[in-house]
């Protein structure tokens, strides 16, 4: 899997029915979820995302609280498909290890 969508629910409240929610897509094709650092590049793609869709640019206590709410609904949501993304990369990553031939230098009698 490399792309995973991000349901903004918080989004369509405001405006239109929930099933019209606007679905999100973050790359990570380009990432080794594997690795640390590449979970955290996600992380920031995420972040980003995230601040960028729940932004009114509206000023005012109630649009600075629908954008908090907005972001904690959406984090929530994406850290959950981030989690599947990191499992799924991980299993992959074991599945090709178990697949690969060992090396004779491994593998005494081969």
């Amino acid at each position: 899997m490399r792309n995973f969508a991000l349901i903004l629910a918080p989004l369509a409240i405001l405006a239109t029915p929930l099933a019209a929610a606007p679905a999100e897509t973050i790359s990570h094709a380009d990432i080794d979820l594997t690795t640390k650092a590449g979970v955290e590049q996600l992380n920031r793609r995420v972040e980003s995302k995230v601040r960028g869709l729940c932004e009114t640019g509206t000023p005012g206590v109630a649009a600075r609280h629908y954008e908090q709410q907005c972001r904690a609904v959406a984090l929530a949501e994406a850290r959950t498909k981030v989690r599947i993304a990191i499992a799924e990369a991980n299993a992959n990553k074991a599945r090709f290890a178990e697949a690969t031939p060992a090396s004779r230098s491994t593998n005494p009698g081969a």
